[in-house]
């Protein structure tokens, strides 16, 4: 972990936060949040405090909100729990996370939201590529916060060094941590952002358990993302309370659409005929049916606090919308099998077939041994997006019919 510092009511994003009066009631509307959820509450007041057309295209405020949306939606399976070991502390694992994204998150939303119940709430950002690219970052006002213009955007994604906060303002690596991995107070509650720059694998017995874990983007299950095999089989065997907050697609018109129906029951027929549409090709897809193929049920809805971003140069006319269906399911349905694991997958690749830099990776996500669970959903997603690689079984094999297209 990163030492911490604390910070009263500072904004963990850029530029200072200009908190309302009535947001102090926050932690009071607990109280009444199964016949007014908390997170409708939040979301009227963010709606006020921000320009209403703006808040979709505010990085800061994405990640802490849909944290109180899961809180207060599944309220019974992640406080109450919490609640009865009487220790007032909640423990939420973010696996995954940039430092760009989920870390320059506005941390003092969820500090004056969580329930009056717990004095602390440990949010620990697992961080396997702490400096990984993760698509546009904005300020309150919709811009774009720049990366270092020093550097070409191969660089960027490969090594973000700074962050062009603005002309005369970066961040440095140090900067980062120091800005994210710290304390956030309001009125009795902290949140405490620890940083571990570690796959969740490598982390996960040293950490307390979660009450409720959150994967952004996951990606599961391209063959890139075979690590995350492991943890959906963790988080499954012990029934943690999981949310999964996955992307879309779509052309400016319908992306307005969308995020004016802040996660109603239009948003919601909007991403499901994307899905159904698209299937396998369609992130929220791809992780619920993997997730299924474990015996587990997973609610899907659209989400109340999306993220949209266009980037033209790699884009085209397509928005982005981060976050706009959030997935939750918690442990496995009665009397499923045991998970079988399956044998490495043999390497194939001999002495006089090179394997390019960018390749390596890849390789070594290939060479992660995976469930039967996950190779069936992995096998799903290559009938429809990779048919090339539906007979692949060598690393070799993977590694080819992967060439010039997204595993």
């Amino acid at each position: 972990d990163e030492d911490e510092d604390e910070d009263e009511d500072e904004d963990a994003g850029e530029g200072n936060q200009h908190m309302m009066p009535e947001q102090q009631s926050l932690t009071g509307a607990w109280q009444d949040n199964a016949q007014t959820p908390v997170w409708k509450v939040l979301q009227q007041q963010l709606m006020a405090q921000y320009d209403e057309r703006q808040l979709a295209h505010y990085t800061a405020v994405t990640v802490p909100a849909t944290l109180v949306w899961a809180m207060s939606a599944q309220e019974q399976k992640i406080l109450e729990p919490a609640r009865r070991d009487g220790k007032g502390e909640l423990n939420l694992h973010l696996i995954g996370s940039t430092y760009f994204y989920e870390g320059l998150s506005d941390w003092s939303i969820l500090a004056r939201a969580s329930p009056p119940d717990f004095h602390t709430v440990n949010v620990h950002l697992i961080l396997g590529t702490p400096f990984g690219y993760d698509g546009k970052i904005q300020s309150k006002g919709g811009e774009t916060i720049h990366f270092d213009k020093n550097l070409d955007m191969e660089q960027v994604k490969l090594l973000p060094t700074f962050l062009q906060i603005s002309p005369n303002k970066a961040y440095g690596a140090k900067e980062l941590r120091s800005k994210t991995c710290r304390s956030f107070t309001h009125g009795s509650t902290t949140v405490k952002v620890h940083c571990h720059e570690k796959l969740y694998q490598n982390v996960m017995n040293e950490v307390p358990t979660p009450h409720l874990a959150f994967m952004s983007n996951p990606g599961f299950p391209l063959p890139y993302r075979r690590f995350y095999d492991a943890v959906l089989i963790d988080l499954l065997t012990k029934s943690i309370p999981s949310v999964i907050s996955a992307e879309v697609s779509f052309k400016r018109d319908k992306m307005e659409e969308l995020v004016a129906a802040r996660g109603d029951g239009h948003a919601w027929s909007m991403v499901s005929a994307s899905m159904n549409r698209e299937k396998w090709g369609n992130e929220a897809y791809q992780c619920s049916e993997t997730v299924k193929s474990y015996g587990a049920t997973v609610n899907l809805q659209a989400s109340p606090f999306p993220y949209a971003y266009h980037d033209r140069e790699t884009d085209g006319d397509a928005w982005l919308v981060k976050n706009a269906v959030v997935e939750f399911f918690s442990g496995r349905a009665a009397g499923p099998s045991n998970i079988e694991m399956l044998a490495t997958p043999e390497n194939g690749i001999d002495d006089e077939h090179v394997i390019e830099a960018e390749d390596q990776e890849f390789v070594s996500s290939l060479r992660v041994p995976v469930s039967q669970p996950f190779a069936q959903a992995m096998r799903a997603w290559a009938q429809q997006e990779a048919k090339g690689c539906v007979h692949a079984e060598t690393v070799k094999d993977w590694v080819a019919c992967c060439k010039g297209m997204s595993c």
